[in-house]
């Protein structure tokens, strides 16, 4: 039975929808990642999941396609073209650009204490030069 993996990349973007008031909408896309290249670059491969509309939670919003990802984790028979394979594949990679992606780490942002994904340092800290970098970074 022939066997077909597919590799997931989820990318996860916040934009403005107003010209004059700004409420932030979320598009999470998803694109097969073992594509030849050519054709990932097409915007027609480009499969948006949905929108996360202002104030929802992506963690919520994304449960309904995380157990779609575990049902081809485990894999399955499907039809392809009069012949059945075997499909099985999952979620490789996440992108997004820093404040999308300290939201999905569960970091802070830039603009609060601890808001760096390395540095342990609080606010106060950052102007403090007997701070131990090493010890608290």
């Amino acid at each position: 039975m022939p066997i077909l993996k597919f590799y997931l990349d989820l990318y996860y973007d916040d934009f403005g929808t107003f010209r004059n008031t700004y409420h932030s909408l979320g598009g999470i896309y998803l694109q097969i990642g073992n594509m030849l290249r050519r054709l990932r670059k097409q915007l027609r491969n480009h499969f948006i999941i949905g929108l996360v509309p202002f104030g929802e939670k992506l963690e919520d919003f994304i449960k309904v396609f995380i157990n779609e990802v575990h049902k081809l984790e485990q894999g399955f028979i499907m039809n392809v073209n009069g012949i059945d394979c075997w499909i099985t594949g999952g979620l490789a990679m996440v992108t997004a650009d820093l404040p999308q992606g300290n939201d999905i780490a569960g970091v802070l942002r830039y603009n609060a204490n601890l808001g760096c994904r390395t540095c342990k340092a609080s606010k106060d800290k950052l102007t403090d030069v007997s701070f131990d970098i090493y010890a608290n970074g």
